[in-house]
């Protein structure tokens, strides 16, 4: 059964997408996020390994891709990932990498004992955890670009305000100048 297979190899294949998904970033991020110092040390790392984990084990104990936990550890992710310079389907396309490394695993497995039906069962529910997290990177970019509009809009108010002022000054420069020039006639 793909359950009791996963549960057994269950290191063996946090491992394989744990070094996936840090394949993605570019090979000085990789090298850094890849060690195990601590999570102070390399938070991203740290945060992915933690992030996999949960995801992996809420699979194996049946959590739907909307439960708490799952959306909990979906969320870090891939909140991670839309903040870096990643497409919607590279920032999500990490949980499609344990479809592969568990059809790798199953396929090695002796006398093939893990049926069809075990597989799409999982597959769906990684679909539909990377459905849901579309969603949530959606959500993600939009809050980013909220940000960024409010950040130009708050830049464009301050060049406004020295506009402004330059203005008046010259203004009252000029005011002063006409004043100085109708008192000396």
């Amino acid at each position: 059964m793909l359950q009791d297979i996963l549960r057994q190899n269950r290191q063996s294949v946090l491992d394989r997408w744990f070094d996936r998904v840090i394949d993605t970033y570019h090979p000085d991020s990789k090298k850094h996020f890849s060690s195990r110092v601590n999570r102070f040390a390399n938070p991203v790392g740290s945060q992915i390994r933690e992030g996999i984990e949960a995801i992996l084990d809420g699979l194996l104990d049946g959590l739907d891709a909307r439960s708490e936990s799952m959306a909990k550890h979906l969320d870090v992710i891939v909140r991670i990932r839309a903040v870096q310079d990643f497409s919607a389907s590279q920032a999500v396309g990490y949980l499609f990498f344990l479809k592969e490394v568990v059809r790798d695993l199953a396929g090695k497995q002796p006398g093939s004992s893990i049926r069809s039906q075990e597989l799409w069962n999982f597959d769906s529910r990684v679909d539909a955890l990377a459905l849901y997290s579309f969603d949530i990177y959606s959500q993600c970019r939009e809050k980013l670009f909220d940000i960024r509009v409010y950040e130009v809009k708050s830049q464009v108010r301050k060049i406004l305000e020295v506009i402004e002022r330059k203005s008046a000054k010259e203004e009252v420069e000029s005011d002063r100048t006409d004043d100085n020039a109708d008192s000396v006639t």
